[in-house]
């Protein structure tokens, strides 16, 4: 059973818990939404101080209150925690959060990248590698889950990290909640704190990404109602909700035994578990008489006791050669004739140990009390301990237990829910326009035809291609020439099928289909031979008869070379009309522009026509078409012939499809900018300052316009793609690169997918009418 229907079926046996009016707002969501891709919620510290694990806990455990399919993902994984047993060295968060929570998913599953590979590709410039590394694990965990909650990226030694978060955010489709740590001694006034979060909220917006709320972090204990109210106050109409703040915690940002444990990387020789998960006040160096030191110990808290502090409980360090401190101290300790201490830390651990008598005598006298041993000297011991940060462990069961509790008290987490359930329009970036098209691929494998594997930029696409799964690939040539070549540029097409298509099998059957097709030209079988031997023609018949789904090529021919065979030999009678669009893959979303390629002058119903086709094309590939009927008027606002030529092609493209949103005519900035179509159109407009699908007048306009926004914004342009043909046939640039020629493979894969379903479609109409 598929995901889909497994939570479909859920839902209907009433498995999933009863949503009732007082129930939380992102439930009632969930239980009102269907079955959609996952909602996510990317939580970044804008202080980049990574100290939101208490937010984290308590976002997450909200979320679990409503819904069973929770999971969590970082882009980066960060600090790896060594101890952590179900899997050593996974991100902390991870392991955190994976204990904590109760996931069961696979550690490894739940982060992009690691930080050194992360801070390898920053450092050569590989921005684009990252995020699809990262994008397509993250999509992988998207989809068994209803909501993931994503911890933004803190990379040492990276510049910026807001703007990375920003750009990883608006990848992943996420809205941002934003977390900011507060100075304790100077966290400033409402006003301050809103003025800063604000300005963040703008750097982030500055990137394309949406920010849906904010949190502070550590507001200072005993002032947090009254400033908290107040920063509400400020941000009162500012377009950004606030969820409140969590006061600084002693608990929380206080060292424990356990992290010290895992920071230094020391043996635990004894301790009781309570005792491991236990705060401590300090750190003392002991290197007197054991009488003396005991003598400081009461001297210090005796001290705290009259500045109103009880608790003191120090980690004292010693070098593990001082057998009588070590002894003292825990009958001390363990007698109650001293203060109570956290631990101690035995140093030059590999330089000496304890005799084994030592070892009996603490073992039955004290072994509850936390004993640890370091490899370092005392004086390098004391550094790293000043250098240990305060956090909370998988085993931090007190700090695990307070953080919830806090988040609970403190967070109005349906603030954060709500921007969840307001509607959004999914952002469909170049990277997540290419994966759609890539798991369309991997459903239906289809088989693509690439006839020029003389290049070698075609065999490194193919190779990639099959490597990738998107598609059986057919190279044409001879097939120990194409081998060699292979082997010469160092690519394993192994996966690939090559054809020698000058002496093949099908040729003869291939020539009688092409006199068949074209009798009425005068076609011989000579001539279709000679015909055939056209490596173009060649792979159009293969389509044509079935035995190939689909043909790119172009990247060594001319289109005129390209297409021709195509219009000879697979026009069809219901659209006469052959056409193209592009896909303009801009940094914030995909355009389609049509067309750009193919008819020089189309009349108001041929233009009409291009635009419907292309709108199902748009469809096609997950893009909710809007088509805009481009103008250098805007309803009317000019006059002239071209404008009336647009006017009447609106119109019939209306009556042919009314089941399309069109609009027309209208210049170009108000079919994609809201501000401009606010200005220009006062009416409702489903289309103005959204439109998907630009339909250019004629080919002058349409060509210029792609190659101006392709050369000037570096948007990617994948296409042309043809409309109108039975059966896939697309042409390349002969300045192509590799990754244009997968694109266009994938999209002519996803071309014939849906010529398929059209004909299944046609075909079960005509049986029903004849029933």
């Amino acid at each position: 059973m598929s995901l889909s229907s497994s939570r479909s079926l859920r839902r209907t046996l009433g498995l999933l818990r009863p949503v009732a009016a007082s129930t939380p707002l992102f439930a009632r969501h969930l239980s009102s939404r269907g079955i959609p891709d996952a909602d996510t919620v990317y939580c970044t510290d804008v202080s980049a101080q990574r100290g939101n694990s208490p937010i984290l806990l308590g976002l997450f455990e909200y979320f679990q209150r409503q819904s069973p399919d929770v999971g969590f993902f970082q882009p980066i994984g960060a600090d790896p925690l060594k101890s952590y047993r179900p899997a050593p060295g996974a991100p902390k968060h991870i392991a955190l959060i994976h204990q904590a929570m109760g996931l069961k998913d696979s550690p490894e599953s739940m982060y992009g990248v690691t930080e050194d590979e992360a801070k390898r590709l920053l450092t050569a410039g590989r921005y684009d590698e990252l995020v699809d590394r990262v994008f397509t694990k993250f999509q992988a965990v998207k989809r068994s889950k209803e909501i993931v909650v994503i911890e933004g990226a803190t990379v040492q030694g990276i510049g910026n990290h807001n703007e990375l978060n920003a750009r990883l955010a608006s990848e992943l489709d996420s809205g941002v909640l934003m977390i900011m740590d507060l100075n304790r001694d100077a966290p400033g006034s409402g006003e301050d704190i809103a003025g800063r979060a604000l300005r963040y909220k703008r750097e982030f917006e500055a990137e394309r990404a949406r920010v849906s709320g904010l949190i502070l972090n550590k507001v200072p204990f005993g002032a947090e109602e009254v400033l908290i109210e107040a920063v509400r106050r400020e941000l009162e109409g500012q377009d950004l909700p606030f969820a409140g703040g969590l006061p600084y915690s002693r608990v929380i940002g206080t060292a424990r035994v356990n992290e010290i444990v895992e920071s230094l990387g020391a043996k635990l020789l004894f301790g009781r578990h309570e005792l491991i998960d236990s705060d401590v006040t300090g750190y003392m160096i002991a290197a007197q008489a054991i009488d003396a030191f005991l003598t400081k110990l009461e001297t210090l808290r005796s001290q705290r006791t009259s500045e109103g502090q009880d608790f003191f409980r120090p980690l004292v360090v010693t070098n593990k050669d001082r057998q009588d401190l070590i002894l003292g101290l825990a009958a001390a300790s363990l007698a109650g004739t001293g203060p109570q201490l956290g631990g101690l830390i035995l140093a030059d651990a590999d330089l000496t140990d304890l005799t084994p008598e030592t070892r009996a005598i603490v073992s039955k006298l004290n072994p509850d009390l936390p004993m640890l041993e370091v490899p370092y000297g005392t004086f390098e011991t004391a550094r790293r301990l000043t250098r240990v940060t305060p956090g909370i462990l998988p085993s931090s069961v007190r700090k695990v237990r307070e953080a919830k509790a806090l988040f609970h008290k403190y967070v109005d987490a349906d603030v954060i829910a709500a921007g969840l359930v307001r509607p959004q329009r999914p952002s469909l970036t170049p990277k997540r326009f290419l994966y759609q098209i890539e798991e369309i691929c991997k459903g239906q494998l289809q088989n693509v035809v690439l006839p020029e594997s003389h290049d070698h930029r075609v065999l490194t696409a193919a190779a990639e291609v099959a490597a990738k799964g998107l598609a059986r690939v057919t190279l044409l040539g001879n097939p120990e020439e194409v081998a060699s070549a292979a082997r010469r540029f160092n690519v394993d097409i192994s996966k690939c099928d090559v054809i020698d298509y000058k002496h093949s099998p099908a040729l003869d059957r291939y020539a009688d289909w092409l006199v068949e097709k074209r009798k009425a030209k005068g076609l011989t079988k000579e001539g279709a031979l000679d015909q055939l031997q056209d490596l173009n023609m060649y792979a159009t018949v293969m389509v044509a008869v079935g035995d190939a789904d689909g043909m790119v090529s172009g990247a060594t021919c001319t289109t005129a070379n390209t297409i021709r065979p195509a219009l000879q030999v697979l026009k069809t009678p219901d659209r006469k009309l052959v056409s193209s669009i592009f896909f303009m893959c801009l940094p914030d979303k995909v355009l389609v522009y049509g067309d750009c390629a193919v008819n020089v002058t189309p009349s108001p119903g041929e233009l009409a026509q291009i635009a419907t086709v292309s709108a199902d094309t748009a469809a096609a590939f997950g893009i909710d078409a809007r088509v805009a009927m481009l103008s250098y008027s805007t309803l009317g606002s000019g006059s002239g012939p071209q404008v009336d030529m647009v006017t009447e092609a609106t119109r019939l493209a209306r009556e042919a499809r009314p089941d399309l949103n069109i609009e027309g005519p209208i210049q170009y900035d108000a079919a994609v900018d809201p501000a401009v179509a606010a200005t220009k159109i006062k009416s409702h407009s489903e289309v103005a300052g959204r439109a998907s699908v630009c339909i250019f007048p004629d080919l002058n306009t349409g060509n210029n316009t792609y190659k101006a926004v392709q050369q000037s914004t570096g948007a990617i342009a994948i296409g042309p793609l043809m409309q109108g043909l039975a059966r896939p046939v697309n042409d390349l640039s002969r300045g192509c690169t590799v990754a244009d020629i997968v694109n266009t493979v994938a999209c002519t894969a996803v071309q014939a997918i849906g010529l398929k379903a059209r004909d299944a479609e046609a075909a079960r109409a005509g049986a029903a009418a004849a029933a």
